[in-house]
């Protein structure tokens, strides 16, 4: 991500905040304390985005005062991971609490969150931890993560809301206060791992191609050429600059695949001379000699791609 991206993402942020602080004055003291935590959570959150994504300047200049801020950042973030969740299931605690009530807590029930909440917050950070949560790599959160989630979340909220209950010998504390809490956290730790991916794809963008990389076109718009075309843009070293991708099947002609488009195989010769493209990398198995002999006679490279396992 380019330091202008980080700058601008920046501002947004304070615009934000302006106009929290022109508007808080107007809402009711529960939503203001929501308002408040739910912001202060975004940058946070923010913070460990820019904190894994390399930022670097326009001209490649290493240095800078928000370069060295964020990569220093980078070293702590493990922490800030723990406090961010830590926020999140205080806030889905008290958001609970709101729900339940109406968005006017009771003085008897405010005391039970005040005095309950550490034990919520140990309880889940232990259930994340002992659940497998903290071994995720936020980039690549998938279904896999989702459930690791959800595991974790519904041990570490059956847990709490057992003990709180039983603390108070099943006589204050709602029950439907327990039950909003579980969903709540699981919701907010969820949207957090999965935001995480697509928004560091979305601030980073398309990845500006190496001026001495070839153009070239993936045959073979699956799973191979997904996984393909993800490790030519993470891995600049193989010099390859992606035009898109060729396929037989005239259904996903036209569609996009991790943001580049698919042409039918019959517009190769159109790609290779308005692109340039000397060469196309074949990700699927299932290639026809007709199809080998057609890149032949365009006098085009061809390479395939193979998974091995020594």
């Amino acid at each position: 991500m380019s330091q202008r991206r980080a700058v601008i993402l920046l501002y947004l942020v304070a615009i934000i905040a302006g106009i929290i602080a022109v508007y808080v004055r107007q809402m009711r003291i529960g939503v203001t304390v929501v308002t408040i935590a739910g912001f202060a959570l975004t940058i946070l959150f923010i913070g460990l985005l820019l904190g894994k994504v390399k930022v670097y300047d326009e001209s490649e200049h290493p240095g800078g005062t928000l370069i060295d801020v964020i990569e220093g950042f980078t070293h702590r973030r493990r922490i800030f991971e723990n406090l961010l969740d830590m926020g999140m299931i205080v806030l889905a605690y008290y958001v609970a609490y709101l729900i339940r009530w109406d968005g006017d807590i009771p003085p008897d029930q405010r005391k039970i969150f005040a005095a309950t909440v550490p034990l919520m917050i140990g309880i889940e950070l232990f259930a994340f931890l002992a659940g497998g949560v903290y071994r995720g790599i936020w980039r690549y959160a998938g279904i896999d993560e989702l459930v690791t989630i959800a595991k974790s979340t519904v041990l570490g909220s059956g847990i709490a809301g057992m003990a709180i209950l039983s603390l108070y010998r099943f006589n204050g504390p709602s029950r439907g206060v327990m039950i909003l809490n579980g969903i709540l956290i699981f919701l907010m730790v969820a949207a957090s791992r999965v935001s995480f991916r697509f928004l560091g794809t979305l601030l980073v963008g398309r990845r500006k191609a190496n001026p001495d990389a070839r153009p070239v076109l993936i045959y073979g718009a699956g799973d191979g050429g997904a996984m393909l075309i993800g490790e030519l843009l993470n891995n600049p070293a193989h010099q390859y600059d992606p035009v898109g991708f060729i396929d037989d099947d005239r259904t996903k002609t036209g569609k996009l695949l991790r943001g580049y488009q698919i042409f039918h195989s019959r517009e190769l010769p159109d790609l290779i001379e308005e692109h340039g493209v000397t060469e196309v990398l074949i990700s699927s198995l299932k290639v026809g000699e007709e199809r080998i002999e057609q890149f032949k006679s365009l006098g085009i490279e061809f390479r395939r791609m193979r998974i091995h396992i020594d």
